[in-house]
């Protein structure tokens, strides 16, 4: 009798369809975590804490050094 070698390289169209469907259901995770949690909103606040919190700190610096430098004169 004769063997006929079937090839089993490469996705199945089942596979191809899961991952399909998984990224699907990531990616309306994601947009919904921006939209309805407010990511962006909150990014932004974060963003200027940490400038205000920058300048604040280079602020003290200059007061410290002017300081420090006119008590010497």
């Amino acid at each position: 009798m004769l063997k006929i070698k079937h090839n089993q390289n490469g996705i199945t169209i089942i596979s191809l369809v899961t991952a399909l469907i998984i990224l699907i259901i990531l990616a309306g995770i994601g947009i919904s975590a921006v939209v309805r949690g407010g990511l962006i909103k909150k990014a932004s606040e974060a963003k200027e804490n940490t400038i205000t919190t920058v300048e604040d700190i280079y602020t003290g610096f200059n007061e410290l050094y002017d300081e420090r430098h006119t008590h010497r004169q």
